[in-house]
């Protein structure tokens, strides 16, 4: 584990830059004490959030069984629920709109949310790695998925977190299931019937769980300046003319005395000089966005910043999500000042 431990640690020193960065035996122990709380949390975690999407499946409808005929029952159940063969039944894959998406049971997108967006002890909470995950990968999933087993037997063995004698998520057990269930997500995206649809489902994923980190951590994502594309969008309609105008509302005298007594040759100017401008072009989600002068038709900003973004429509199954930190260059700069700042932005390729 050591040995392993210390290819991770170089590894990370080469990728990222870390020339401080040593194996040594204290930073590799870290490591690994490391992975066994990231082990337990998740397997807490999927105890609150997955277990109550299993129960009707887990527990017997008579109630008036034993303890130990009950715990036959749900040993039973699980059984069948392992058994990948009764696609139907297994308790990793899901269904949508009558239609079998293997690996999306909400059970498992509960817990790997929690786990890898919400959870502060997930590597997306630092700042450096955060820009370099694009969309759920294997590991990840497989990782949440041994973890809802996990919570599994924990529930039907009767050992959960709050028990004298609470089931331990060791590698041990765990980590050959995790590696067989990695394997199965991997030759999914290897066959033709599903590497598009789980392709889809694990951009998906990462899209949610994306939005759930930035509404916990309150990082809002940029808004999109909608930029007119003909003349006939920068033209104001004519407001209908008033009858009566300023001059005609004030008496001969008062104006001529008015003009007799301001100082200079010239006629007294209002306090406020009134200019026109056109009405805010709405966007199609009615936010208003750039203002025009009515003489030459340029863009007036109310930022210092001249910058824009022209508007995309593609299908939405191909959004993704682009991390935006305070160092990236993607047409986009943080506020000076401002060098925590994170968005991350929907975009779609064209």
């Amino acid at each position: 584990m050591h040995s392993y431990a210390r290819e991770v640690v170089d590894e990370a020193k080469a990728s990222l830059d870390c020339h401080g960065l040593d194996a040594t035996p204290s930073v590799t122990t870290l490591v690994l004490h490391g992975l066994t709380n990231s082990r337990a949390r998740l397997i807490d975690n999927a105890e609150k959030e997955s277990l109550p999407y299993y129960l009707d499946v887990l527990e017997p409808q008579d109630k008036s069984l034993s303890a130990d005929d009950r715990k036959n029952y749900m040993m039973a159940r699980r059984t069948v629920m392992y058994n990948s063969d009764d696609i139907h039944t297994y308790f990793l894959h899901g269904h949508e709109d009558g239609l079998l998406v293997i690996f999306s049971h909400c059970g498992l997108k509960a817990v790997h949310t929690k786990q890898w967006y919400l959870d502060e002890s997930s590597p997306l909470y630092d700042e450096t790695l955060r820009p370099l995950l694009t969309t759920t990968t294997t590991p990840m999933l497989s990782m949440s998925a041994v973890g809802v087993m996990g919570a599994i037997d924990r529930y039907v063995e009767g050992r959960l977190s709050k028990s004298a004698n609470v089931l331990r998520f060791t590698g041990k057990v765990y980590a050959d299931k995790q590696h067989a269930i990695r394997r199965s997500m991997d030759i999914a995206l290897e066959t033709d019937i599903h590497r598009e649809t789980m392709k889809v489902y694990l951009q998906d994923l990462h899209n949610s769980g994306m939005r759930a980190l930035n509404d916990k951590l309150g990082l809002t994502s940029p808004t999109l300046i909608y930029i007119p594309t003909s003349l006939e969008e920068l033209t104001q309609p004519p407001e209908p003319e008033n009858p009566t105008t300023s001059r005609d509302a004030i008496p001969d005298s008062d104006w001529h005395q008015n003009q007799q007594t301001s100082s200079g040759s010239f006629p007294t100017w209002p306090s406020t000089a009134l200019y026109p401008q056109a009405a805010p072009v709405p966007d199609s989600d009615g936010s208003a966005l750039s203002l025009y002068s009515d003489v030459n038709f340029q863009p007036l900003y109310a930022s210092h910043q001249s910058a824009s973004l022209t508007r995309m429509h593609v299908p939405p199954t191909e959004e993704s999500y682009l991390n935006l930190s305070a160092n990236s260059t993607y047409g986009l700069s943080a506020e000076e000042g401002a060098q925590d700042a994170f968005w991350s932005v929907p975009y779609r390729t064209m």
